[in-house]
């Protein structure tokens, strides 16, 4: 190569590189700037009373149920409402009063099963809810387009690495009394045949016998036997516990 040849060579990458360095930075003024908009919009709509980063405690010290001697709080069930809110893309219309009832009589659950895993020496390590949190990173991937609408939301929602711990640590002890409880559960062939009577109408038209389905049947017996197993451990835990409050 002649050297006038690596001269321009040289100029047209030294150019190359100016606009790369360029393009670099106006990307990162431009993120820069959607962060700085984004804050000073959520602050003015606080400001607007349209959102609050701070919002109105009252009545959350207000005692919704007492749990063998627990209290549940109204600021309980709203930070639980934040979480799911957060976790799940759900609106404020999404939590009518039939849901919060049941989302009241969760947390009830949720109290019961922890004493009696942790009565059963079932415990939740750091692993078990950083698997957890990762699952629900998953989660927020994909109710979110961007990170920073994410963080925005959260923001938004007050909600903090507290209440996500509780809310995994919540479901990591529900998966581990579960999985006990349901342990020893097995199903029979009187099991199996009574599920596919249940279903012969639609086998025998889509032309299916016992044995086709036989392991589907198997597996769909076992689920609902072990369903019937815990929901009746929980309606003892119930009916044993010390629970008082507005029904």
């Amino acid at each position: 190569m002649s050297r006038a040849a690596r001269r321009r060579k040289q100029r047209e990458e030294a150019k190359t590189r100016r606009h790369d360095r360029r393009g670099f930075l106006r990307e990162r003024g431009a993120r820069l700037t959607a962060l700085v908009l984004a804050v000073v919009l959520l602050a003015s709509l606080g400001t607007w009373g349209v959102v609050s980063l701070h919002p109105d405690d009252t009545g959350l010290d207000t005692v919704l149920r007492v749990v063998d001697g627990r209290a549940i709080t109204e600021g309980d069930l709203v930070r639980r409402e934040n979480v799911l809110r957060y976790l799940y893309g759900l609106g404020r219309g999404d939590f009518d009063v039939t849901f919060r009832q049941a989302l009241l009589e969760q947390l009830v659950d949720e109290y019961l099963v922890e004493a009696e895993a942790e009565r059963r020496g079932l415990t939740v390590t750091a692993e078990d809810l950083a698997e957890t949190r990762e699952s629900f990173e998953q989660s927020l991937k994909m109710v979110y387009k961007t990170r920073l609408a994410r963080s925005l939301a959260r923001m938004r929602l007050g909600v903090t690495d507290e209440d996500l711990d509780r809310f995994a640590r919540g479901q990591v002890y529900a998966q581990k009394l579960y999985q006990e409880v349901t342990a020893e559960v097995s199903v029979t062939e009187e099991d199996v045949l009574a599920l596919y009577e249940e279903y012969k109408e639609s086998l025998d038209e889509a032309g299916l016998s016992l044995e086709d389905v036989r392991d589907t049947l198997t597996q769909d017996a076992l689920r609902k036997k072990r369903e019937e197993a815990y929901s009746r451990l929980l309606m003892d835990l119930r009916a044993k516990a010390e629970i008082s409050g507005p029904s």
